[in-house]
């Protein structure tokens, strides 16, 4: 805690409040904020609770598990006091900004490793006890069950990390399209070829406003954009300038058929300078319905024609040059 106290010995009070609501109910609401948690997790993970306070009750455990559980327990009375503060916060009520400030510390963190942990270990002692007994059938069913376990959970996880070529940060960020996994593979391909050919033929200070929900651009372009979802400052006056950024850059790609490209050349060029940008790498898709009016100077793809998914246009105002 002491890193994050440090952190806002600098802000002031009011600057203090916007930082964690931003951070509870947008950023990390996904971590923080009982509200914003996958009703399916949550209904997943009061089973496992359940479970594992049936388990504390019923059976008489070595004292080294039976702290575990009390930690477990301790765990869910965490998660108590977090739901308690995601309620204030919901519900707007007096204390809801103190509230919200204490939500950051992640309440619903411990009972995550707590419970699990605690459900693992006390079924791996039950099993091991069992199979002292020395009935060989009960040793076979044991050994078996715990083979069907390991190789579904084995052959799930493989399902996950292989049922799809693209890196994770692809998949989650990029349009999906379910029903043509090859038009999935191609916009990855062309997101990673446009930022290839950044990295080659930009200046390396080059700064770039980028599509709203890419999570990848540094890593394939090696250039830096003017903000990014994934990457949250950890000081208040960062968070909240982070924030603005978002609102000027991400909200109108969200909120407008065109993104961006809802604005003019003047307004393109007044957000670049305010930002620093030099460049804009945003959708083809979005650019072909402007493409007559817009007057940007278009650098990729080179032939104004093909089809590559994503477009780089040049910000003159800011000074930035035309790759050679």
């Amino acid at each position: 805690m002491l890193p994050s106290l440090l952190s806002q010995s600098a802000a002031s009070p009011e600057q203090l409040r916007e930082v964690a609501w931003i951070q509870v109910t947008q950023r990390l609401s996904h971590h923080l904020w009982f509200t914003a948690f996958p009703t399916g997790r949550v209904a997943a993970f009061a089973l496992l609770a359940a479970f594992c306070c049936l388990m504390a009750m019923r059976v008489l455990w070595p004292r080294a598990l039976g702290l575990m559980f009390r930690l477990a327990f301790a765990g869910l009375l965490f998660n108590l006091i977090g739901l308690c503060l995601s309620a204030m916060v919901s519900e707007q009520s007096a204390g809801a900004n103190v509230a919200c400030s204490l939500l950051r510390l992640y309440w619903f963190r411990f009972a995550d490793f707590a419970i699990p942990l605690a459900v693992a270990l006390g079924t791996g002692w039950l099993l091991e006890s069992w199979s002292r007994q020395g009935n060989p059938r009960l040793q076979i069913v044991i050994a078996r069950g715990v083979l069907v376990v390991l190789s579904l959970a084995a052959g799930l996880q493989a399902l996950e990390n292989w049922e799809t070529s693209r890196p994770g940060a692809d998949a989650a960020a990029l349009e999906q399209f379910p029903s043509e996994p090859n038009k999935e593979l191609k916009l990855a391909a062309n997101w990673r070829q446009v930022c290839q050919w950044i990295a080659a033929e930009t200046p390396p200070q080059a700064v770039f406003i980028t599509p709203a929900r890419q999570q990848s651009f540094k890593w394939y372009a090696e250039r830096a954009e003017v903000v990014c979802w994934k990457d949250m400052p950890q000081d208040p006056a960062g968070i909240v300038e982070w924030s603005r950024r978002l609102n000027l850059v991400y909200r109108p790609q969200l909120d407008y058929e065109l993104g961006l490209f809802a604005f003019d050349d003047l307004q393109l060029q007044q957000l670049g300078a305010e930002l620093g940008a030099d460049y804009l790498l945003l959708p083809q898709a979005e650019y072909d319905q402007v493409r007559d009016r817009c007057r940007l100077p278009l650098i990729y793809p080179s032939d104004p024609q093909a089809r590559v998914s994503f477009v780089v246009l040049r910000l003159p105002s800011t000074g930035g040059k035309s790759p050679d």
